[in-house]
């Protein structure tokens, strides 16, 4: 079942966010257009989620706080203005966050993004499976739909950078980049990023981009996934998801509207393993070599017996001695 901004639910979130007091059930029915008696009904099912809603005789209700929830309008009220850019969709749950944006991208508008409470076969790369724990991480998708000439590689490294801020905003210090785009703490991964795009057969013109981003985040994810690591694992503490969901749009909006050259240059500073000796695997084979830089146009150059190499793709582990 899709959690849209339209639901009733979310119109009185909204409504009660905008109002600085005691709002009365009545106007709320008014404002909303349905009966007091659903009002009261979904209001107590809010406070049965985790919205802390104060109730008084004659004055009515005022929302005071709340939990660790997802609902598009609290996503949508952090925004504020961008809230008009970008259209929120949340669903219980999904198979795929990108596997339903590719698989649905013309029925949608550009700069929509798709959550999902839970995500059943979550994807990563060389096809590998994204574990999260149910309604504690975030898993979801941008969809973006280029309508011109489109740069690919700058959607990714501005995904990473905008997730790479928003949980520095948490002084968490050891993060980096892990080539191309996932985001480590000291030697664990935190968040994974696949991007993926829908080309026209005839035309070859890219009809739509769909960046998804697993990011762990109130789970204990380290006891279920190998050398992975939450938010709440570094912090001690829980976090709310639409806090950061919030931060990392407004943040990666600011980055695709900033120059290649700035965009570069903070990717290429915060990436990590730079100067070390490194493994890249490229399928079967492994080879041991030092990661000397980035190229502008994304690749990681590498040397092997005083040798330079360049691979566009792969995947790069550190080489322990």
């Amino acid at each position: 079942m899709k959690l849209g901004k339209e639901t009733i639910k979310d119109r009185i979130i909204n409504y009660l966010l905008l109002q600085k007091d005691f709002v009365s059930g009545d106007a709320i029915a008014k404002e909303i257009g349905v009966s007091r008696t659903i009002i009261n009904r979904y209001i107590k099912e809010l406070i049965r989620e985790g919205f802390d809603i104060e109730s008084r005789k004659k004055e009515g209700y005022k929302l005071v706080s709340y939990q660790d929830v997802l609902y598009s309008s609290l996503i949508n009220f952090r925004l504020s203005e961008l809230s008009k850019k970008y259209s929120i969709m949340i669903f219980d749950e999904l198979d795929s966050t990108n596997t339903y944006c590719l698989k649905n991208f013309d029925k949608m508008n550009d700069c929509t993004v798709v959550i999902a409470k839970t995500q059943r076969k979550g994807k990563g790369r060389f096809g590998r499976e994204w574990v999260s724990e149910e309604d504690k991480d975030i898993t979801m998708s941008i969809l973006l739909k280029p309508n011109s000439e489109v740069n690919v590689l700058k959607y990714i490294i501005s995904s990473s950078l905008a997730v790479l801020r928003t949980l520095r905003n948490f002084d968490v210090s050891d993060l980096f980049i892990k080539w191309p785009n996932d985001i480590y703490y000291k030697d664990k991964k935190l968040c994974g990023i696949l991007t993926e795009t829908s080309i026209e057969m005839t035309s070859k013109v890219v009809e739509a981009v769909v960046i998804g981003i697993g990011l762990n985040v109130n789970s204990t994810i380290s006891q279920r996934v190998k050398n992975a690591i939450s938010l709440y694992e570094i912090l001690g503490f829980q976090v709310k998801r639409v806090s950061i969901i919030s931060q990392i749009l407004s943040y990666f909006d600011e980055f695709v509207n900033t120059s290649y050259d700035s965009l570069f240059s903070e990717w290429k500073e915060n990436m990590g393993y730079l100067g070390e000796e490194v493994i890249v695997k490229k399928g079967d084979e492994e080879i041991e070599c030092r990661f000397v830089d980035v190229s502008r146009s994304g690749e990681i150059v590498v040397e092997k017996d005083r040798r330079i190499m360049m691979f566009s793709f792969g995947e790069i582990t550190l080489r322990r001695s």
